[in-house]
């Protein structure tokens, strides 16, 4: 019974987190993106360089070895959001690679614009500049520190692991 009621508190936590904005005529399976206006995908927007920071310990998310690691000192990602919604992909600026998520619940590298390279930015209590990261390819699952490594998981609604600050 306690298992059942734990994973109910995590699900619906998770949920309250997401807000996400529908845009007609997106393929909502598989969002290609081609960066302009020729029909062959939604066009996206380079936001330009931001830094992605841990509301709780003050690291930074970047690529260490071609992983993602969060540590002390500052990295920045180019960000770019598919326009008229909340979704976005984060670009190492150095090797090209966007930050993802595979199917474990690593967040790692990928070499293409596909749905586990692809994000969704939620404000947490109107703060505009503290958000969660949730996995557009793993439904209600955050980017999170809260066990150490940068993994992608459910989270609990008030956890600062999951809270970050992307600024530029």
């Amino acid at each position: 019974m306690k298992q059942i009621i734990i994973i109910t508190l995590l699900f619906l936590g998770a949920l309250s987190c997401t807000k996400e904005t529908y845009v007609e005529g997106l393929d909502n399976n598989m969002p290609s993106n081609t960066g302009n206006n020729n029909n062959n995908g939604p066009v996206t927007t380079d936001e330009g360089l931001f830094t992605i920071k841990s509301q709780w310990k003050g690291t930074f998310l970047h690529t260490r070895s071609q992983q993602v690691v969060c540590e002390a000192g500052s990295y920045q990602w180019k960000r770019l959001n598919i326009k008229g919604t909340t979704r976005y992909y984060f670009k190492d600026p150095a090797s090209g690679s966007y930050l993802a998520v595979n199917a474990s619940g690593e967040v790692t590298l990928s070499d293409q614009q596909n749905n586990a390279s692809l994000w969704i930015l939620s404000q947490v209590d109107n703060n505009s500049t503290l958000f969660r990261i949730a996995s557009y390819s793993k439904a209600s699952n955050y980017i999170n520190i809260e066990t150490g490594p940068v993994k992608c998981g459910p989270i609990l609604s008030g956890w600062l692991s999951a809270q970050w600050i992307i600024s530029k």
